[in-house]
């Protein structure tokens, strides 16, 4: 498989697709011994300019790229600039990253500002009734529980389970779990 990717992204302009799948491919094979970030920062490099740097995922690529390489001020920098395309936000597993890395790299302020801005983006871009946003609220609960903050750890759980409510049956399974 290596050997295949390897001949199509050597291709006078291949297709940055090809290029962002090859670099998640080299950051998540199995076994980890053939596990290769810096060529799959090089990848991720060329698709995201490819792109011009218009599309969320090769800039998630690479920022998992750097934070591989234990660059993650600029992992941090990458996932925010993905989260900033308009497409990016409907991709929870994005904002999961993000949330990830500002949890492990950043501040406790960076994140919570980062979600705040995320519920806001959600609002103004699709609507009240948006059912990730309940994923942003769950995120910014743990982040207050975390600080030993639990009356506002609370409120933001239970508005995430009223978001949910407004698009989803009580036997979704995630309303079962925010329950």
């Amino acid at each position: 498989v290596i050997s295949l990717y390897g001949r199509a992204a050597a291709a006078a302009s291949p297709e940055p697709t090809l290029l962002d799948n090859f670099a998640e491919f080299l950051l998540d094979v199995s076994p980890e011994s053939l596990r290769d970030p810096n060529r799959a920062y090089e990848l991720a490099q060329r698709a995201v300019s490819a792109t011009g740097r218009s599309q969320h995922l090769p800039l998630k690529t690479l920022s998992r790229a750097m934070a591989a390489l234990g660059v993650y001020d600029g992992a941090i920098a990458s996932a925010k600039e993905a989260l900033a395309l308009p497409e990016a936000i409907r991709s929870w597993t994005t904002e999961q990253w993000l949330v990830d890395l500002l949890r492990e790299h950043g501040t406790a302020a960076e994140l919570e500002s980062f979600l705040l801005t995320q519920l806001e983006r959600h609002r103004l871009q699709r609507g009240e009734d948006e059912p990730l946003m309940a994923k942003t609220l769950r995120h910014l609960a743990q982040l207050h529980r975390r600080l030993g903050q639990l009356g506002p750890a609370e409120q933001r759980y239970r508005e995430s389970l009223a978001q949910l409510r407004k698009s989803r049956d009580e036997t979704y399974w995630e309303v079962a779990r925010a329950k």
